[in-house]
Protein backbone atom coordinates (compact mmCIF):
# COMPACT_ATOMS: atom_id res chain seq x y z
CA UNK A 1 0.00 0.00 0.00
CA UNK A 2 2.81 2.43 0.80
CA UNK A 3 4.50 1.71 -2.51
CA UNK A 4 1.34 2.72 -4.34
CA UNK A 5 1.08 5.93 -2.31
CA UNK A 6 4.57 7.01 -3.32
CA UNK A 7 3.75 6.50 -7.00
CA UNK A 8 0.48 8.37 -6.63
CA UNK A 9 2.11 11.46 -5.14
CA UNK A 10 5.08 11.48 -7.49
CA UNK A 11 2.79 11.23 -10.52
CA UNK A 12 1.07 14.45 -9.43
CA UNK A 13 4.38 16.26 -9.17
CA UNK A 14 5.41 14.99 -12.58
CA UNK A 15 2.13 16.19 -14.10
CA UNK A 16 2.52 19.64 -12.52
CA UNK A 17 6.08 19.83 -13.78
CA UNK A 18 5.00 18.96 -17.31
CA UNK A 19 2.19 21.52 -17.17
CA UNK A 20 4.60 24.20 -15.96
CA UNK A 21 7.03 23.37 -18.77
CA UNK A 22 4.23 23.49 -21.34
CA UNK A 23 3.04 26.87 -20.02
CA UNK A 24 6.60 28.23 -20.14
CA UNK A 25 7.00 26.89 -23.68
CA UNK A 26 3.82 28.65 -24.82
CA UNK A 27 4.95 31.88 -23.17
CA UNK A 28 8.32 31.70 -24.91
CA UNK A 29 6.69 31.04 -28.28
CA UNK A 30 4.50 34.10 -27.78
CA UNK A 31 7.55 36.18 -26.88
CA UNK A 32 9.41 34.97 -29.98
CA UNK A 33 6.42 35.88 -32.14
CA UNK A 34 6.21 39.35 -30.61
CA UNK A 35 9.92 39.92 -31.17
CA UNK A 36 9.64 38.78 -34.80
CA UNK A 37 6.88 41.34 -35.36
CA UNK A 38 8.97 44.07 -33.73
CA UNK A 39 12.01 43.19 -35.87
CA UNK A 40 9.94 43.36 -39.06
CA UNK A 41 8.50 46.72 -38.03
CA UNK A 42 11.92 48.17 -37.21
CA UNK A 43 13.40 46.79 -40.41
CA UNK A 44 10.69 48.53 -42.49
CA UNK A 45 11.04 51.81 -40.61
CA UNK A 46 14.82 51.83 -40.92
CA UNK A 47 14.51 51.37 -44.70
CA UNK A 48 12.01 54.23 -44.87
CA UNK A 49 14.43 56.47 -42.98
CA UNK A 50 17.37 55.35 -45.09
CA UNK A 51 19.29 53.86 -42.18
Amino acid sequence: MLDGAVECFSAGKRKNSEEAREAEKEQLHAKIGQQAIEIDFLRKKSKQLGL
